[in-house]
């Protein structure tokens, strides 16, 4: 019968298959066979919905507590905070398991901050999904808040 799967390859190559976590990396190839390393990773988890605090919310404390729902198969979820808008490096980014995040103390006086979170998968192995380009899904949009 015919092969269920097939690829043309050469040394070294690689090709991957991220939203189903699998990667399949050619070791040697000779035109009618090769052999290769299929690693299996899990499938990118789905963007999380933001819960809290909504958009354009005004917060009277300096501490916010950032949240967003559960995203099927996440291991872990990224946060970036921008100040005053999304153009330059983020204010702070950090990595949770919870879901949730509470700043550290922000600037008042109407200063505008900006959010956003996306999901990562765990991967096989002990690598975080982040560190090893694992899979993580898009980025949420940005949420704004303004503490006063």
């Amino acid at each position: 019968g015919e092969p269920a799967f097939s690829m043309v390859g050469v040394d070294g190559e690689t090709f991957t298959d991220a939203p189903n976590g699998i990667r399949v990396s050619v070791i040697s190839a000779n035109g009618v066979s090769a052999q290769v390393v299929i690693t299996l990773g899990q499938p990118v988890p789905p963007r999380p919905q933001l819960l809290s605090p909504a958009n354009r919310a005004a917060l009277t404390t300096l501490r916010p507590k950032l949240k967003w729902k559960l995203s099927a198969g996440a291991a872990t979820y990224e946060v970036e905070v921008y100040q005053g808008g999304t153009g330059g490096p983020p204010l702070l980014t950090t990595s949770t398991a919870l879901l949730f995040y509470k700043t550290p103390a922000l600037t008042g006086g109407g200063t505008k901050y900006f959010w956003r979170v996306r999901a990562c998968g765990a991967p096989l192995g002990a690598v975080p999904a982040s560190d090893s380009g694992g899979a993580c899904s898009g980025w949420t949009k940005f949420r704004q808040f303004t503490v006063k």
